[in-house]
């Protein structure tokens, strides 16, 4: 038997049109985006077969449904600021986590709502101050830094050198047996760290992470030594401490 090229033709675009249906019905074989006319041309066809009915001869997938879309998370950026901060985070977990162990009595000390995502340095600076007609006599400087590493933030914090502290007279009472209200400036010089950090969590709520103590004198020497001086144009005569000079 002998088949001419239209005869073939039609033949091919009949089977097409079955494949096409076949694909169509069940969904399992996926087909790209064909047109009958575009098969059928290689071989010379001047017209394609007339397409069954609710077959479109365009894109197969117009008719589909659309994917559901893909949920896209941001992703944070990096920034040098995290990078930093982050074994700085971790090791105030720590040292809280630690306290925790060997004093139990500091976790009525502290709230944990205001040091949530906080980390906390107090700085506490001290010397001697010069204040006629009184003699020379010890001035603490007690401030408090609350570092929001989230929103990238700091809070300041300045507690008055003329606070009494309790925590203070307590303690005095089991080592010098000195007797009287105290100030709270004097917590580092009577009892050191732990003593100048439970009075201050006491007084604030906060959970002091780290901290740090600061002679005046230092300042006056990184003044002299960084800046060479600083010359004041005083309109009177006064008397000051040699450590203001």
């Amino acid at each position: 038997m002998f088949f001419n090229i239209t005869t073939a033709s039609a033949l091919l675009e009949i089977s097409w049109i079955v494949f096409v249906w076949v694909a169509k019905s069940t969904h399992v074989i996926p087909l790209p985006s064909l047109t009958l006319a575009a098969f059928v041309h290689p071989f010379g066809a001047s017209a394609a077969a007339p397409n069954p009915p609710g077959l479109s001869t365009g894109n197969l997938y117009a008719d589909a449904a659309p994917p559901p879309p893909v949920e896209r998370r941001p992703v944070a950026p990096v920034s040098l600021f995290g990078e930093l901060i982050t074994p700085v985070r971790q090791e105030a977990q720590r040292r809280r986590e630690e306290r925790l162990k060997h004093d139990p009595a500091s976790a009525a000390r502290v709230d944990p709502r205001l040091n949530q995502n906080r980390i906390n340095f107090l700085l506490f600076g001290y010397g001697e101050t010069y204040e006629p007609p009184f003699g020379p006599d010890f001035k603490g400087s007690i401030n408090i830094f609350s570092l929001d590493p989230l929103a990238m933030s700091v809070d300041a914090i300045t507690l008055n050198h003329d606070i009494r502290a309790p925590e203070i007279e307590r303690y005095r009472q089991t080592t010098d047996r000195i007797l009287g209200p105290s100030k709270i400036q004097h917590a580092y010089a009577v009892g050191g760290f732990a003593l100048m950090r439970e009075v201050v969590e006491d007084a604030t709520g906060l959970a002091v992470d780290f901290q740090m103590v600061v002679h005046d004198g230092v300042i006056k020497r990184a003044v002299d030594e960084l800046l060479g001086g600083l010359n004041l144009d005083v309109p009177f005569d006064f008397d000051a401490m040699p450590i203001y000079w």
